[in-house]
């Protein structure tokens, strides 16, 4: 009888062992994502990433100083694949050659790098096009489907024939 006894209690350790680990709140244990629940104790692979919301193809106003580029032109955010808070925006400021000041062949070669903290990205210099322009720096921020965000150009050793900032507002 004591060796039933034994197997008994055996058998409710190892049922309440199984019984509290299934019992986990399962969500998103990663607190860099959108969705995330710090009451979660297990992993359940629902986090979405806070890039997510800024990926997709935009429409584009954008204005320098007192001059507004027209017509509208089109951006796509991508993810970047080094940098896991990072995206990328290709075809950026596309037709600033229209300012006087700039070259007819002005276009950005690279995508702009920018980091997301939350709903709000930063971007620091950039590499020159081949005709050394570049921009300098800028921010940001996503609400809904609208992204808003200025920086300032320049060219070569940092003069500066443009006005001092371009805003652009982005809209999917």
């Amino acid at each position: 009888m004591n060796k039933t006894k034994h197997i008994f209690i055996l058998f409710l350790l190892i049922s309440s062992v199984v019984s509290n680990s299934c019992n986990k709140k399962e969500g998103c244990t990663n607190p860099k994502a959108e969705n995330f629940d710090p009451s979660a104790e297990r992993e359940d692979g629902s986090c979405i990433g806070q890039r997510a919301k800024f990926l997709g193809l935009y429409e584009v106003t954008e204005q320098c100083g007192n001059t507004q580029i027209t017509p509208s032109y089109l951006v796509e955010v991508k993810a970047s694949n080094i940098n896991l808070d990072d995206i990328l925006i290709f075809n950026l400021s596309k037709d600033l050659e229209n300012l006087d000041v700039v070259p007819d062949n002005f276009n950005f070669e690279f995508p702009l790098v920018a980091t997301i903290v939350n709903s709000r990205f930063t971007f620091d210099k950039q590499a020159p096009d081949g005709d050394g322009w570049y921009i300098q720096e800028g921010k940001g921020e996503i609400i809904g489907n609208e992204i808003n965000f200025n920086y300032k150009i320049k060219y070569g050793d940092g003069v500066n024939p443009l006005p001092n900032s371009c805003n652009i507002v982005m809209r999917k």
